[in-house]
Order: C-alpha cells, then sequence, then structure tokens
C-alpha cells in the first residue's frame, strides 16, 4: 500500500499543475472538465475520499451533467483515494475497467548539472509540442489554453535535430518541493536515439534548480519503453490507478 498522505498530496499537485478548464467540487468527487484538450485525466470524475450510497446516484447525475457540457463522456479516475464504495458499486452497476497508469516518484538529490537546459518560451513550446505529436500546426492552441491556466512555476522544453525539426518536447511544473513533468514525447522517426533521457534529465536540472526536492510523472502501465526510461533516472512506483466507463460507452 501507498504511503497514505503521498496519494492525497500527488493528486492535489496534479490538479494544480495541469488544471481543466472547470474542476467542479460533487460531494466527495472533484469533477474535471476541459473544452480544449480531450485527454482522460483533463475530463474524468476524480474521488477525493470514499464515498457512500446517500447521495450518490444524485451525485453521479450532476457529474454526468458536468462533462456532457462539454461533449465529454461519464468517467471515472479510480486512485486509492476511490475507496471501495466506489469500487464495488461500479463492479455491480457494469462499469468496466480500462487504461491503467502508474505514478512515480524520484529524488532530485543526485541529477547531474551537466544536463541543463533552458526553457523556451510557451508559443515555441505549442508549435514543437504539435510537431513531436504529428498534429496540425492549429492544434498547438489546444496545449497553450491549458498552460496559460497554471499559475505554478512552468518549464517548457523541447529538443531539436541538427536540421531544427523538434524531436522531443516536456512541461515540467514546479510545485513547491514537487516537480511534475507532462506531456513528454518524442517524434515517432527520432525515438531511440536518447532523446527521451536527455529532455527528462535537463526538465529534472532545472526543477531542482528551481528548489524541488521530489520529481513526479504518470505512465501508462503497459509502457515499457517509458518505463525502462523512468527506472533508469530514478524513478519508483507509488501508486497506481485506472478509469471506469459505463456499460455499452466506446469512448476510452
Amino acid at each position: 500500500m501507498p504511503d497514505p498522505n503521498i496519494v492525497p498530496r500527488l493528486e492535489a499537485a496534479a490538479a494544480r499543475s495541469w488544471p481543466s478548464e472547470r474542476d467542479v467540487a460533487v460531494g466527495n468527487w472533484s469533477v474535471r472538465v476541459d473544452g480544449a484538450m480531450s485527454s482522460k485525466r483533463l475530463n474524468s470524475i476524480n474521488p477525493l475520499a470514499p464515498c457512500d450510497e446517500i447521495g450518490f446516484r444524485d451525485d453521479l447525475s450532476q457529474a454526468r451533467d458536468i462533462l456532457a457540457s462539454k461533449g465529454r463522456p461519464p468517467l471515472f479516475r479510480m486512485t486509492p483515494l476511490a475507496g471501495d464504495f466506489l469500487s464495488d458499486r461500479l463492479d455491480r452497476d457494469g462499469w468496466t475497467r480500462f487504461e491503467t497508469s502508474h505514478v512515480l516518484t524520484a529524488e532530485l538529490a543526485d541529477v547531474a548539472s551537466a544536463s541543463m537546459g533552458e526553457p523556451v518560451p510557451a508559443d515555441e513550446f505549442a508549435q514543437a509540442w504539435a510537431s513531436v505529436r504529428g498534429l496540425a500546426p492549429e492544434k498547438s492552441a489546444d496545449v497553450s489554453k491549458v498552460i496559460e491556466r497554471i499559475v505554478l512555476q512552468v518549464g517548457l522544453f523541447v529538443l531539436k535535430s541538427d536540421d531544427g525539426q523538434a524531436t522531443a518536447s516536456a512541461i515540467c511544473v514546479r510545485d513547491g518541493d514537487l516537480a511534475g513533468f507532462f506531456e513528454v514525447a518524442v517524434s515517432e522517426r527520432y525515438r531511440k536515439r536518447g532523446y527521451a533521457l536527455k529532455i527528462m534529465s535537463q526538465g529534472m536540472v532545472w526543477a531542482k534548480e528551481q528548489g524541488a526536492n521530489t520529481a513526479w510523472l504518470q505512465v501508462l502501465a503497459d509502457n515499457e519503453a517509458a518505463l525502462c526510461l523512468y527506472r533508469r533516472l530514478g524513478f519508483d512506483n507509488v501508486y497506481s490507478y485506472h478509469y471506469r466507463k459505463p456499460p455499452g460507452d466506446l469512448h476510452g
């Protein structure tokens, strides 16, 4: 079992560091919904404490309406904070489990300063973000909207090839002594060349320079390449979460 204090701390840091357009308290849940990006962690029901039968139906109806306001399907993001009742109730009602992710942390004490890299301006990052993912240039506005909402200290990192092509991108957000990593990606044509290791190292050095002690991130449980990289960087699994979708739902 994870440290009972670290889960709520990292969940709170996640909400602050990568904010949705709306974050609405419904009972013991935080309902996050975003009109710009469709990622599940920005558009889901996040239990913050165990709940019970009292008010469950009304809370679920309200949560569905909030997500539907942006055209998002009802999804639960089930961390260790969810409790047994909710998990059992969703099982009974036929909600399907899918997409497990791990939350990892690493201490920044031993980060090598030789990996230091300078953050780039937001507009340059957004363009690189779209290019690295093979998206149309106009999609850069999606990530720009999320970045604009972050009130914490943000480091935006981009690596380029010798011919000036964006090869990798990553976002690091410092929240006190914590540094969260988001949108870490390497362009498909440049993978397995060390770019992921380099950009993560740069972000970790930057985070340490800004006063953070611990880095954290979320990664899909079946992404073996990323997990191998993060282990090399000293990351360990702290806890896991998965999503739930209702019967007959084709999203996710």
